[in-house]
């Protein structure tokens, strides 16, 4: 048997040491602008920085692939099945078209995939 709630409590535990150590992270950088203090040379805080922000940079490109795996998967089991229009009139935004009204209005920004 698995004992849920003891791991939430692991989890939540962490969270809140990430989140405070993020929190302590951040406020010595915001104040490396106003006052000087032990680690506050440019290569630390480009250091505490980048930290901070690669991750999420980094998720959000690995969800926005997921994205676009999922959506070619669902266009190809819908061509397979028969729905060969399925796959021109649902999907993601390619090459900068963000909806079909703005690759009739210009059609020379928006380029098809092929």
């Amino acid at each position: 048997m698995v004992d849920i709630w003891a791991a939430f409590r692991r989890s939540a535990r962490l969270g809140a040491v990430v989140m405070l150590l993020t929190v302590a992270l951040s406020l010595l950088a915001g104040l490396a602008y106003r006052k000087r203090f032990a680690g506050s040379k440019p290569v630390v805080l480009r250091g505490w920085w980048r930290s901070l922000i690669v991750p999420s940079i980094v998720v959000s490109l690995g969800i926005g692939l997921e994205f676009r795996l999922l959506d070619d998967t669902v266009k190809s089991i819908a061509e397979a099945l028969g729905f060969e229009d399925f796959g021109q009139r649902y999907g993601t935004p390619r090459w900068g078209c963000s909806a079909p009204a703005l690759a009739r209005s210009s059609p020379g920004r928006c380029r098809s995939a092929s």
